[in-house]
């Protein structure tokens, strides 16, 4: 329906032809007035499905990797073990991304999405990859990351249950068109006819 696209063009990783994105009232892309930021330069993290960590790398340094370099390699160290505490991965760090569970490599992907204290997370179908038990949680751990962090997330997934526990306001997507938005239990109660 379009949802990875949406998430890729907001990042700047994908080059669209018109239209805007704002955030903030900052725009990113404007095709009227030849506005387009660079993606290294928009304040985004961001969250793929199968994870995208580096295989030879600690789960501490996969992390760190994203902390700004202006804050030096020491600041970074301290970091990256901050928010894999508070990805509950505490004695982790030295672990490879092949020596975690799914669940515990989807923690380390959000805490490197953290890392650069993005404005806004997006998270492209997180869960997905994941069983039952293990999506349970994590949402209940993406919620309070991003209530206790104040920041946008832009969550994708085909998966109503999880946009229904998730979402603050939902935008429903066929065929790369928006058909309904709103918030959830508006959309749950009166859904549109598709």
């Amino acid at each position: 329906s379009g949802k990875t696209s949406v998430l890729r063009a907001i990042a700047g990783l994908l080059a669209v032809p018109d239209g805007h994105i704002t955030l903030d009232g900052q725009p990113w892309f404007d095709s009227q007035r030849g506005i387009r930021m660079p993606a290294e330069k928009r304040p985004v993290g961001m969250v793929f499905q199968h994870y995208a960590l580096f295989p030879h790398l600690s789960a501490a340094d996969n992390v760190r990797l994203a902390v700004p370099r202006a804050h030096g390699p020491a600041a970074a160290r301290e970091i990256a073990h901050k928010l894999l505490r508070d990805m509950r991965l505490e004695g982790l760090a030295a672990r490879r991304p092949q020596d975690l569970s799914g669940g515990e490599r989807q923690r380390v992907a959000l805490a490197r999405a953290l890392a650069g204290r993005p404005a806004m997370v997006l998270l492209d179908e997180p869960l997905a990859a994941l069983d039952r038990p293990l999506r349970a949680g994590l949402r209940q751990l993406l919620k309070a990351t991003q209530r206790r962090r104040e920041i946008g997330f832009l969550h994708v997934t085909h998966e109503p249950e999880e946009a229904l526990a998730l979402a603050d306001h939902l935008v429903l997507m066929d065929r790369g068109m928006v058909l309904a938005q709103g918030a959830p239990a508006q959309l749950y109660s009166r859904p549109p006819d598709l």
